[in-house]
């Protein structure tokens, strides 16, 4: 779950620093997204799901959750 103060918060899915992951569903307010456009926004509180290998979750998961 993306926390206040990440570096991700307010960029666009297609701007994360995901490497060969990907996100594979988003979980806002409880509602799960699976058809993600591009140009959607991360917010504070936002599940994201990602597929990958575990190296490649790992990766894209400290990449993500950096402050």
């Amino acid at each position: 779950t993306i926390q206040s103060g990440v570096v991700v918060v307010g960029r666009a899915l297609v701007e994360l620093p995901l490497g060969d992951c990907r996100v594979t569903a988003l979980v806002r307010g409880g509602k799960r997204l699976i058809e993600l456009p591009p140009e959607l926004k991360v917010a504070v509180g936002d599940t994201l799901v990602l597929g990958g290998t575990l190296d490649q979750v790992n990766d894209a998961e400290a990449s993500l959750l950096k402050r």
